[in-house]
């Protein structure tokens, strides 16, 4: 078996092409997901990838785990945390003179010392892959999966632009001046519906989980000692709100939360919002097609909201990735065929979605069944 930790740090220690493709060739790769540790995964990702600057990063441990931030995780009562988490911002904010997006920030990335453990809408994510590596394999036992997320920039900006306003708006959360932040090279993902990026799924490797193996690379500071150093000014600050203001009866008036309710379904009135962003940018407007084509791209909308709220489907399923391609592949068979958008279509796409994963397709039936009783699947 290789060891992709050594074959790692020396493709990592030459600069000369020809040494590290003489490293690659003397490999004997695992040639699929999950790879077979996290120096794997490293390495066939900083060889796809590069020193790109586009793109976000986040590593979690589980790959089973969906993307939510740790205020929606659980059985947490959101209201106490909501309280918790809003009497250290403000203490926060009133210290140290900054924004509330700020001290949001800062009582997210120090949330992880057990004496001062607040719960926040925030997702960490960061710059550097090898971070999210570090990140993904903290904790890694034997048996587990493990998952390392990419987000694109420009899919980040697009997300914000097409999320409806009741679904919270999308937006990164980047600190300066914060010691740990910095070496971390990291963001937090500001919005405020927990189903929102699990929606939007971005890319993501998975490999497999080895009891102690942890991802560290010293000459990038990447380190246990260097990224989780929690000395200095910030944890004394917010141990002191711990021991001296908390609890405190803080009034409703001075809450910090989302914006918009966090916790209900994402209807499908949110999707058809989405949907009519994506025609605008197709050139196509939503009220120029016909009543029969706007039903058929509203039953799309219902489909999907619909598959997304079931516990049972697969999550590649419930993608808004799979919706933008369900809905631009009717509208070209469509246009194609010189004809209008048809119902049957938008079934014909499902069907060969839901194909990756043969079990959710009684699901899928069910689902389409109960938006349009009257179809018949023979």
């Amino acid at each position: 078996m290789t060891n992709w930790e050594d074959v790692y740090f020396q493709y990592r220690s030459t600069n000369d092409p020809i040494e590290k493709q003489r490293i690659i060739q003397s490999t004997e790769r695992s040639g699929s997901e999950p790879f077979e540790n996290i120096y794997e995964l490293a390495l066939t990702m900083n060889r796809a990838m590069g020193d790109r600057e586009e793109w976000y990063y986040r590593g979690q441990r589980n790959s089973e785990w969906k993307i939510k931030p740790s205020l929606f995780r659980g059985n947490s009562d959101v209201d106490c945390e909501i309280k918790r988490l809003s009497s250290a911002v403000r203490f926060v904010q009133s210290e140290l003179r900054v924004s509330q997006d700020i001290a949001l920030a800062i009582v997210q990335h120090y949330s992880d010392i057990p004496e001062v453990k607040t719960r926040t809408w925030l997702l960490d994510i960061t710059r550097r892959p090898e971070v999210a590596f570090f990140f993904a394999s903290l904790g890694g036992t034997d048996g587990e999966t493990g998952v390392v997320y990419l987000f694109k920039e420009y899919e980040m900006d697009r997300l914000g632009s097409s999320t409806p306003k009741q679904l919270g708006q999308v937006d990164v959360v980047s600190p300066k001046g914060i010691p740990r932040i910095e070496r971390q090279q990291a963001a937090f993902i500001n919005h405020s519906h927990p189903e929102l990026l699990q929606g939007y799924l971005p890319l993501n490797w998975s490999f497999e989980q080895h009891d102690d193996l942890v991802f560290e690379y010293p000459p990038l500071g990447v380190s246990k000692k260097n990224l989780l150093d929690t000395n200095g000014k910030y944890k004394n600050l917010l141990e002191r709100w711990e021991c001296t203001v908390w609890p405190e009866d803080i009034p409703p008036s001075k809450y910090v939360a989302p914006p918009h309710d966090p916790l209900g379904d994402i209807e499908y009135e949110d999707y058809l919002s989405i949907v009519k962003r994506w025609l605008r940018e197709m050139g196509k407007q939503y009220p120029d097609f016909s009543e029969e084509e706007q039903q058929c791209i509203a039953d799309l909308c219902r489909v999907h909201s619909r598959l997304s709220n079931s516990n049972e489907i697969s999550s590649l399923l419930t993608t808004e990735h799979t919706l933008e391609r369900v809905l631009k592949s009717i509208i070209s068979y469509a246009e194609a065929n010189e004809r209008d958008l048809s119902f049957e279509d938008v079934v014909s796409r499902y069907w060969h979605e839901s194909g990756v994963n043969r079990n959710d397709r009684e699901d899928v039936e069910e689902i389409i069944k109960s938006v349009r009783p009257k179809y018949s699947f023979e």
